[in-house]
């Protein structure tokens, strides 16, 4: 498991303060839904410098936010969304009854979960999220998919992400960092440790920021909260401080002579770590110093000392040593009695800021469980007021001869098998089955330990799918923690052999969709998606609600009579940009080139295309790109252009080549992207094909395009593969993905096909997904990836 590091840089007119109103961070508390057990989150919001909240409104709400995380059902992105929905509609309230008119609060939130080794983020308002690593720096930004930020709307418009992360990352959550934080000024800051980092990064800030910066190291699942130790001065109202000393000089004696400012000692500045305690939100009057920008950083622990003596008050104390590393005491560590470290005050837990990890009270559960215990008390107490049974004892019926009756002996004869083979079975389950699994698990241990002293990566492969294949003969007499231990580390290597990112699907609505459903083409919006069932040719729409997705049964989009035309059985279907002219969301294609708009809550539109001077062959797919839709008709080796405006294509088809034309009868699926149409065909091969819109050369294809690797270099087609469906998505990283029903995998290439990643869908316990056929995949401008296999229906958002 992993730890989260995390502390606040929160500068503001050059000087550096402690603490940040707009940043919690928490691990999952004790009680807690089965799938957040061990997530880590970090949220950062930025609020206007001159806003109505006070920083005791902001860690209210910022608690909520973590509270509703943390008890959503559903994927880790919903439980995102619940988050920031909750904190919308806090600002939007105060907006509307607090705020001056025309100057609304409009807030920029990030927030972070870490969920295993996968980190998923959301976006609201214009915000970056950076991630450092030893494989280099990734700045995690959509400015305009974001929205303006929150308390704007009553709806919101978020940005996901994922990646994974490894021990020593740093993640930074900053809306607006600062142009010197280049990839080249913070590329191998995983190498450092924090105070370096925090050295780095301070160097090269503006006089006011806001940032949040968080690093990964191994561990239990905790999140330490740092705080830098700044010089300040003593606030009166508080208790704690230090005496205030009588600097009144006696006549006799000369005041001494202070440096000057620039012969002073850098002022030291260090981390303490706030853990586990319940939340008091920090003082609204913020507490600056002289000092702007500290040099010096300490992460020694306030609450793990090596002297037991105290500190004499207002005495001069030795420079606190300095730790290069965030793993630390912590306050569980400490014993009972222990004096705080020289320079430092053990802080009482009322006077702490940050997130409450701890489970709130419960008193309904603590009834429950008192009603409970009185209940299994209760036969003890009823046990000597009840009389047993009286027993009676029946003789056997014995013949005049005084021997056994017969009937007596055939009963005997028949009972006692049955009751033999109901010992045998019961003994076989209770220790039978359990020593049959353990003998499985016998056998991954030892195929686990064979495979990871082999150096051969064949062999390694081998050895761990063996491994594997028995964990799973044992998880067939029940799953245990060991199962899944073993099932996950057999997996992960096999992953890290095939460069494999897994990434847990949520079903989008489970039960809901008839088995007669056969879905083979889907198209996804931001938020609607629908799918192509093959049985009937209808497309089913499945909107998004505050619950998740929901079935739409009112969704009209089919075959049959329509503006005056018969619409046949649909073949494909593309997403329509919103806002279009008919109002409609998807528009479908028979094999005879009518067109149909459906429109949510209204009966569908049709129009039927110009037939090319050829007629029709056999329509099997097609795409819209721009304003121009490509038609693919295998039967007259033809893929026809018709030029419109993007939703209607009134003009005459054309043929999309020139002289040239590849032969098509073995293509599956086609997309166009820009000026290139990329044709998928059985074998996994894809051609290129370059449009000229100007006429000056012909459409030019290269047959086979050939795929590459990160570096460019030409890699042979993949093994064991059966690609039968690509789709594209626009910048800000501009891509091509290719679905492998054998995986299920997604293959990541760059347009140039160069290979990025292979990303593997597994359920959100870390299983495989049903043992069905995937039948169709669409992956939406958001960057959130559709399967489905035949009726049912996942999510995951694409890293």
């Amino acid at each position: 498991m992993l730890d989260l590091y995390i502390f606040p840089i929160h500068l503001a007119g050059g000087k550096e303060l402690a603490d940040l109103p707009g940043l919690v961070a928490s691990s999952a508390p004790r009680r807690v839904l089965r799938n957040r057990a061990g997530d880590m989150l970090a949220a950062l919001l930025t609020l206007p410098s001159k806003n109505i909240l006070t920083a005791e409104a902001q860690q209210e709400m910022l608690l909520h936010l973590s509270a509703t995380y943390f008890t959503t059902p559903g994927s880790v992105t919903s439980g995102l969304r619940a988050a920031a929905e909750q904190i919308n509609t806090f600002i939007l309230g105060s907006n509307q009854f607090d705020s001056p008119s025309g100057r609304p609060n409009v807030g920029v939130l990030n927030l972070a979960v870490i969920h295993g080794n996968m980190l998923y983020l959301l976006h609201t308002g214009p915000t970056h999220t950076l991630v450092v690593s030893s494989d280099g720096v990734s700045d995690f930004v959509d400015l305009e998919g974001a929205g303006r930020g929150l308390g704007v709307s009553s709806t919101i418009t978020p940005r996901y992400f994922t990646t994974t992360v490894r021990e020593g990352d740093m993640v930074l959550l900053c809306p607006s960092p600062p142009t010197t934080w280049t990839t080249t000024f913070l590329g191998g800051s995983s190498k450092l440790t924090l105070d370096q980092f925090r050295r780095r990064l301070l160097a090269q800030s503006p006089f006011n920021m806001t940032a949040a910066v968080a690093q990964v190291q191994s561990g239990r699942g905790d999140v330490h909260r740092l705080r830098p130790r700044i010089p300040q001065e003593p606030i009166p109202s508080d208790p704690y401080s230090l005496p205030v000393q009588d600097t009144t000089v006696p006549e006799s004696q000369e005041l001494p002579v202070f440096p000057s400012e620039a012969e002073q000692e850098p002022v030291e500045v260090s981390f303490e770590i706030r853990e586990e305690t319940p939340i008091i939100p920090p003082p609204s009057v913020p507490v600056t110093v002289d000092n702007p920008l500290p040099v010096s950083f300490e992460t020694d622990p306030i609450w793990s000392s090596e002297n037991d003596e105290p500190v004499i008050d207002a005495a001069p104390v030795e420079p606190p040593v300095v730790l290069t590393e965030p793993s630390m005491e912590t306050t569980g560590e400490q014993g009972e009695g222990r004096e705080p470290d020289q320079g430092f005050r053990t802080i009482p837990a009322n006077e702490l800021p940050g997130p409450q990890t701890a489970a709130p009270d419960t008193p309904f559960l603590d009834k429950l469980a008192e009603i409970t215990q009185k209940l299994m008390e209760l036969p003890g107490r009823l046990k000597p007021r009840i009389k047993p049974n009286v027993v009676k004892i029946n003789p056997v019926r014995t013949d005049p001869s005084g021997s056994i009756a017969a009937s007596t002996l055939l009963f005997i004869a028949l009972a006692v098998p049955v009751i033999i083979v109901f010992i045998a079975t019961n003994v076989y389950t209770r220790s039978g089955r359990g020593e049959q699994r353990t003998n499985y698990l016998i056998e991954a241990q030892a195929h686990a330990l064979q495979a990871a002293g082999q150096v051969d990566p064949e062999t390694q492969r081998s050895g761990w799918t063996q491994s594997l294949y028995y964990v799973t003969k044992a998880e067939e007499y029940g799953r245990t923690e060991e199962t899944r231990f073993l099932r996950k580390q057999a997996q992960d290597a096999l992953d890290n052999l095939d460069s494999i990112i897994r990434l847990p699907v949520q079903e989008a609505v489970p039960d809901s969709i008839p088995s007669s459903i056969n879905i083979i083409q889907m198209a996804a919006s931001s938020t609607d998606v629908f799918a192509l069932d093959s049985n009937q040719g209808r497309v089913l729409r499945f909107s998004l609600t505050g619950n998740g997705y929901v079935l739409d049964p009112n969704f009209q989009c089919g075959p049959g009579s329509s503006g005056g035309k018969i619409v046949g059985p649909l073949i494909d279907i593309v997403p329509l940009p919103i806002n279009n002219q008919y109002k409609a969301s998807v528009m479908g294609m028979d094999t005879g080139g009518n067109l149909l708009y459906c429109i949510p809550g209204k009966a569908p539109l049709s129009t039927t295309l110009a037939a090319p001077a050829t007629k029709w062959g056999k329509i099997t797919a097609f795409t819209v790109e721009g304003s121009a839709l490509l038609i693919l008709d295998p039967l007259s080796n033809a893929i026809w252009r018709v030029v419109g405006d993007g939703v209607g294509f009134p003009n005459q088809p054309h043929l999309f080549f020139d002289r040239e034309i590849p032969d098509l009868s073995d293509v599956i699926d086609l997309v166009m992207y820009q000026d290139d149409l990329l044709l998928l065909r059985k074998n996994g091969l894809i051609t290129r094909c370059t449009f000229n819109n100007f006429g000056v050369s012909p459409t030019r294809c290269q047959d086979p395009a050939g795929y590459g690797d990160r570096n460019g270099e030409p890699i042979p087609l993949f093994p064991d593969v059966q690609f039968t469906q690509l789709a594209t998505v626009p910048p800000p990283d501009p891509s091509i993905y290719i679905l492998d029903v054998n995986g299920p995998t997604i293959y990541h290439f760059s347009l140039r096909l160069n290979l990025h990643s292979r990303l593997r869908f597994q359920t959100l316990d870390e299983y495989s997904l049903p043992e069905q056929p995937v039948t169709a995949f669409a992956v939406a401008s958001n960057r959130v990836a559709w399967i489905a296999l035949g009726n049912r229906v996942y999510y995951t958002p694409l890293p």
